[in-house]
C-alpha cells in the first residue's frame, strides 16, 4: 500500500491524468535509468524535495511524534510530516496519516 498511496499523492499534487496506462508510459523511461535497489530511495529523497519547496500546496512539517502518527490534521487537506525522532515519513490526504518509511 505504500507505493499506490505515494502515487496517489503525487497524482494529486501535480493534477495530472495518473490511469495506469498513462502512468507506465510516462515512467518507462525513468525506471531503466534508476538501478533497483535505489528506486525507493530516490522517490523518497523527490518527495522530500517536494515537500519542502511547498510545491502544490503540500508542506512538510518536522516535529517529535515518538513513532506516532502526527497529531494534527493539513489545513490544506493534505501534507507531509517527519518524525524527527525515528525519520520516518507521512502522508496525509482525507482517509488519515499513513507512514511511508
Amino acid at each position: 500500500m505504500k507505493k499506490s498511496v505515494i502515487i496517489y499523492l503525487l497524482c494529486q499534487l501535480a493534477n495530472m491524468n495518473c490511469d495506469p496506462t498513462s502512468l507506465v508510459a510516462g515512467a518507462a523511461c525513468i525506471e531503466c535509468g534508476i538501478p533497483p535497489g535505489m528506486q525507493d530511495a530516490v522517490i523518497i529523497y523527490l518527495l522530500c524535495q517536494l515537500a519542502t519547496s511547498g510545491t502544490g500546496g503540500a508542506g512538510a512539517t518536522f516535529g517529535s511524534y515518538g513513532g506516532a502518527a502526527p497529531n494534527f490534521t493539513p489545513a490544506s487537506g493534505t501534507g507531509m510530516a517527519v518524525d524527527t525522532d525515528t525519520q520516518n515519513l507521512w502522508v496525509y490526504d482525507n482517509s488519515g496519516w499513513h507512514q511511508l518509511v
